[in-house]
């Protein structure tokens, strides 16, 4: 195609999902065209279930770009998060580098080692006709009744370090003393190895999920343990995201 000035072009006036958009990803910096139905904002992800059916795969309906999109669309992924809930994106490949190239560190000294999303979003669920749906977008799905989900994130791991100095909840990875793992002292007998008798590197045991919740409070606000709706959340996520509903394999394979 022949070189023209930008001037030149026609301004279009309106948009349409099947529409194409040039423009530059930030991570990687890459250029390339985006469907207009993510800028358009319009669609939702969404995949649906037969409620008598007994397959866990999920069918895929609705916007398929939107889908296809919607882990980059919600920034899901790992991040250093600072008490003050400044988030850094880590390399989806190497957690021990930032998304931007730079040496990241997971042993606390620069925020917690989670695992989330960026933004907000919303979720829906309802019967239409002979199936279950759930829907994601991050606008309110028009005619269906939503749930606003926060910013959030949860261990990386899904496990707890103790602050043994300064009594806190932590998310991270280190072999120090002060974050020594189990019941906060190391074994004196058993069928292991001294370095994991040690319990340098684990996580912490023993405390109950109210006290777990008291400890991760310390950090400030938005901040605790064993939040169950974000399990749902994720759960969610995978269900719509990779299209198989866990409950209905533990069905298939006899669990409960």
């Amino acid at each position: 195609m022949a070189k023209k000035k930008l001037g030149s072009y026609e301004h279009f006036t309106s948009i349409d999902n099947e529409d194409v958009v040039f423009g530059k990803k930030t991570s990687g910096s890459k250029y390339g065209f985006f469907p207009a139905s993510l800028i358009h904002g319009n669609g939702y992800a969404c995949r649906r279930w037969l409620l008598d059916g007994s397959s866990p795969t999920g069918e895929a309906v609705g916007n398929l770009d939107y889908l296809r999109n919607l882990p980059n669309l919600l920034g899901l992924g790992c991040y250093l998060v600072d008490d003050a809930h400044a988030r850094k994106k880590l390399d989806p490949t190497n957690h021990y580098n930032l998304a931007t190239g730079e040496t990241a560190k997971l042993d606390g000294s620069m925020g917690q080692y989670m695992w989330g999303w960026r933004t907000p979003f919303y979720i829906a669920y309802w019967i239409e006709g002979e199936y279950q749906y759930m829907g994601i977008s991050l606008k309110p799905i028009p005619g269906k009744e939503c749930y606003k989900v926060p910013v959030a994130s949860i261990s990386a791991f899904h496990a707890g370090v103790m602050d043994r100095t300064n009594d806190k909840l932590c998310s991270l990875i280190s072999t120090d003393a002060q974050y020594r793992g189990g019941g906060g002292s190391a074994l004196a007998s058993g069928n292991a190895s001294a370095d994991n008798l040690s319990m340098l590197g684990y996580p912490a045991i023993v405390l109950g999920t109210a006290t777990f919740e008291q400890k991760g409070a310390k950090r400030g606000s938005g901040w605790g343990a064993g939040w169950y709706w974000i399990d749902t959340v994720i759960a969610t996520l995978f269900y719509v995201i990779m299209g198989i509903d866990s409950e209905k394999i533990l069905l298939l394979i006899g669990g409960t």
